[in-house]
């Protein structure tokens, strides 16, 4: 696999961008115990980030999105994906300190002062994603008892 930390990984031949979205999920889900090795580490991170993108797509039109159960269900995965940044926030941290003594910064600016900056804005970010999880959940709660019964603008009844 190609690309680097901060670049995704691009597949050159194409057959990756037909891979159907439910598919993916089930390779995923599979492969979530392991093994794993930083490329593929890194380009899940940047498929969660298209994962994103995807969703902001699909869910501005009637294609996307043409019942209201289709938005509970995108709060409820949404949540959940939500509730897990906390645990890889602490162990991205638990490596940084495990790792410290081989870390060196290109600048030669002390490692510390980088680990102690890290770990304030990875516990931000525990503490971010546990508000959006918990937004997400209400917003998902709110969305239960809603149905799309009322006719489409083109006349045709929604069910």
């Amino acid at each position: 696999m190609t690309g680097g930390a901060h670049s995704p990984a691009r597949e050159q031949d194409g057959d990756a961008a037909l891979l159907p979205p439910a598919l993916l999920l089930r390779h995923l889900e599979a492969a979530a115990g392991g093994p794993h090795d930083p490329d593929a580490t890194v380009a899940v991170a940047w498929l969660a980030a298209e994962a994103i993108r995807y969703l902001n797509y699909a869910s501005r039109s009637d294609e996307g999105v043409e019942f209201a159960s289709t938005l509970y269900a995108i709060a409820g995965a949404l949540s959940l994906a939500a509730s897990r940044i906390p645990q890889l926030a602490s162990q991205a941290l638990t490596w940084l300190e495990a790792n410290s003594g081989r870390l060196r910064n290109d600048d030669g600016a002390p490692v510390s002062d980088t680990l102690a900056a890290a770990g304030a804005s990875g516990q931000a970010a525990a503490d971010a994603a546990t508000t959006l999880a918990l937004c997400l959940g209400q917003m998902q709660s709110a969305l239960a008892a809603t149905n799309s019964r009322s006719p489409r603008p083109d006349g045709e009844a929604r069910g």
